[in-house]
């Protein structure tokens, strides 16, 4: 009983991950984009500043990646306490 509850909330906690890393890709690319489209309409605005108009795409992106590396190891973590699971299940089904 306890162990199918453990189950099934691990199965949601790694749907909401999938989630979570989803809307982060989708972030930066939709941030991405708007970024290059307003450099396109004012490229004059930025002749002032002494870093690349592209420079918070950079720390967007090194900040998303982080973050999804944190994600993607929590998600295997989760991934394979599930199947640990499932294997002593059939194997205590077995017996």
């Amino acid at each position: 009983m306890m162990k199918e509850r453990l189950w099934k909330e691990l199965k949601k906690v790694n749907w909401m991950i999938n989630i979570i890393m989803g809307a982060m890709a989708g972030f930066f690319v939709g941030f991405s984009g708007y970024e290059f489209i307003f450099y396109l309409k004012h490229s004059s605005d930025y002749i002032l500043y002494s870093a690349p108009w592209y420079t918070g795409e950079i720390l967007c992106g090194a900040m998303t990646a982080v973050i999804e590396i944190i994600l993607l190891v929590i998600k295997l973590i989760i991934c394979r306490v599930i199947r640990n699971e499932k294997e002593d299940s059939s194997l205590s089904e077995d017996r």
